[in-house]
């Protein structure tokens, strides 16, 4: 289907605003200042994605060597649900106050409301065990009879790790990272010609961000294999990091059983000495590959080897032995029930 002219010449007269606004931030740079940019701020950006990022810095007229405007690749699903590496630029809150201010339109904003599960608004949210649910920022501006509300949502804007718990900043500062997240919206409502497309990093949406496991590299795991004196594991050609030692060599570390993983490696690695010796052995992308196995297997902490034996004996179908059951089951009663089912779910992924 053949595009109307009209589109057809606003996709060009996009294109050459960008073209032109990079241009001109471009030769204002030292070939230097341009290569310091894209080892930092920039970083990863091909060469059309660092001339829109140096649109989006002329646009808003931030500075990037000031670190008031940044980009950075992420993994994001497109409209088909595939997971592709998007570059997105990003600005503190800070910036996007500013950009407000210097159009000599910006009045000001409202005190943030936080509400509640029933929908009563507060100014001050005074619930240490909770956080609140949303928030709604309005932005004055000149010419409007009414502010530019925005609401944000706890739940669509809380930033999470892989336990699905909310990381660091969200879990002490709810308040202050929701408010953020409303006030850039009401903002870039506020200012769409100057913040359309620029997010803070506070705002990103939940989901945005692909933490599905994936198999590393094969040429970089290799690389950082050959760090060590001696090649002790290889990569095979799914990309997985393969033992060529021990009971399971052979077997790339997904398929090696909890228990072995635990005893020889985690508990292992505590000493300091015996990981920096394991390091230097076996190589830094062996031991970095094994510990984000672990991780992703969210074994508990608190689990020994002994006790992710008797998981995986079970869990293969071999009857445990009395003293094993009662052994498996006093362990159990000492954990906390959400860990409990979860080393239960968990067994093991071998």
């Amino acid at each position: 289907m053949t595009a109307p002219l009209g589109s057809v010449s606003r996709v060009a007269g996009t294109a050459a605003s960008v073209g032109r606004s990079s241009l001109v931030l471009r030769e204002r740079l030292t070939p230097d200042q341009v290569e310091l940019l894209k080892k930092t701020v920039a970083k990863g950006a091909n060469d059309d994605e660092f001339a829109l990022f140096l649109h989006m810095c002329e646009r808003t007229k931030l500075d990037p060597f000031a670190k008031q405007i940044y980009c950075l690749k992420r993994r994001t699903m497109d409209d088909e649900g595939k997971w592709v590496d998007a570059m997105v630029t990003q600005v503190g809150i800070d910036g996007f106050r500013l950009v407000a201010e210097r159009t000599g339109d910006y009045c000001g904003q409202t005190a943030p409301q936080f509400f509640d599960a029933a929908g009563n608004a507060r100014e001050v949210w005074l619930d240490s065990k909770k956080p609140p649910l949303a928030c709604k920022v309005g932005v004055l501006k000149r010419g409007f009879t009414e502010p530019l509300y925005a609401i944000a949502l706890y739940d669509e804007y809380v930033q999470r790790k892989r336990d699905g718990l909310p990381n660091r900043q969200w879990k002490e500062k709810p308040t202050i990272m929701l408010a953020k997240c409303a006030e850039a919206m009401a903002l870039r409502k506020a200012f769409p010609n100057d913040l359309s497309g620029v997010y803070t990093d506070d705002e990103l949406p939940v989901g945005e961000v692909d933490d599905t496991p994936t198999p590393t590299p094969v040429a970089a795991t290799r690389a950082r294999l050959t760090d060590g004196a001696d090649l002790t594991a290889r990569v095979n050609e799914s990309g997985f990091i393969e033992l060529t030692f021990g009971e399971h060599r052979g077997k790339a570390l997904p398929d090696v059983p909890t228990s072995y993983l635990l005893v020889n490696f985690r508990d292992a690695w505590k000493d300091a000495t015996k990981r920096a010796t394991a390091v230097t052995r076996l190589g830094a992308g062996f031991v970095a590959a094994v510990e984000a196995e672990i991780l992703r297997r969210q074994i508990p902490v608190s689990q020994p080897a002994i006790i992710a034996k008797l998981h995986e004996k079970r869990a293969a179908g071999v009857a445990l032995s009395d003293e094993e059951a009662e052994h498996l089951r006093q362990w159990q009663l000492d954990q906390p029930a959400a860990e409990a089912n979860a080393s239960d779910a968990k067994a093991t992924d071998a």
